[in-house]
């Protein structure tokens, strides 16, 4: 697809070149870096992203084992141009928030929207994720801060300063987590911030069971634990959560990227419920509420 990384090229590679070895959910962030490296290369990209063209072209990794599709790569590029959107329009209505971008793996989101001026970043991942992404990204101008945690412990909340209204972003990430762990964790924030906004992707339950089919996750042994079907589950198990929409991912130029079966399957509405973009809101708690 043009673009690949060190293993496969000719000549020796640096001591120096980072080799990653990541299975399971980890090894996803691979597919969705190099998904955009492919469509931020392309002659019409929708999205572009330079840094992950850099990152993929430093990494010692053989991306043809995720066997990721042209559609693929089209899709995670959407998708990431979406949330990309929904946090600048978050930022736009709180720009003193800080933004909680989970899971950010090796996503760019940072440099591509930058820092807000008045407000903070803080991009979070596993410890060896965040490690990698030390050595493949620069830090973005502004106050940003990088934490090795995993989303199912609370300690990393307790490094954010508690003053500010949050911007939550989370993309590719909950269906990962058990059900459980996705109320704690949305639990666990809405208790410690004043207010604040959350988007993140979901799939529905059938879409779950699904998705072990797809070829990038057979390839990484990843699998995907939580699937909600009805937007206000998570309001009532979540005090405060309030659901606000699910915008639409994909323009109509960004369909025409897509093969013609692909274009026709998400003009179907029961399909386009398979996954949707989720965007809630909390209101201001009184101290004596928080959890």
């Amino acid at each position: 697809m043009g673009v690949r990384g060190r293993r496969g090229q000719e000549g020796a590679m640096s001591p120096d070149t980072p080799k990653v070895a990541f299975t399971g959910t980890k090894a996803t962030m691979l597919a969705t870096l190099y998904a955009r490296a492919v469509q931020s290369a392309a002659p019409d990209p929708v999205l572009a992203d330079p840094w992950a063209v850099e990152a993929v072209a430093a990494l010692d990794y053989d991306f043809r084992r995720l066997r990721t599709r042209r559609t693929d790569t089209v899709s995670v590029a959407v998708r990431a141009r979406t949330f990309d959107r929904l946090a600048l329009e978050m930022l736009a209505r709180e720009p003193g928030a800080a933004v909680l971008h989970l899971g950010c793996g090796l996503d760019s989101r940072a440099l591509r929207i930058g820092v807000p001026p008045s407000g903070a970043w803080y991009d979070v991942d596993y410890p060896d994720v965040v490690d990698l992404r030390r050595r493949l990204l620069p830090a973005p101008e502004g106050e940003y801060h990088l934490l090795g945690a995993s989303l199912t412990g609370s300690a990393w909340l307790a490094e954010v300063p508690s003053e500010r209204p949050v911007a939550v972003v989370a993309e590719g990430v909950l269906p990962y987590l058990e059900e459980g762990a996705v109320v704690a964790l949305l639990r666990g924030i809405v208790g410690r911030f004043p207010q604040g906004e959350a988007a993140f992707d979901a799939l529905s339950r059938r879409a779950l069971r699904l998705a072990a089919l797809h070829r990038t996750l057979r390839a990484t042994g990843a699998a995907l634990r939580w699937g909600i079907d009805d937007a206000g589950e998570l309001e009532a198990a979540v005090p405060g959560l309030v659901f606000v929409s699910a915008p639409g991912i994909a323009s109509p130029a960004d369909l025409a990227k897509l093969p013609w079966a692909y274009r026709m399957l998400v003009r179907i509405p029961a399909v386009r419920r398979m996954a949707r973009v989720l965007c809630y809101r909390f209101p201001a708690v009184r101290p004596s509420e928080r959890a």
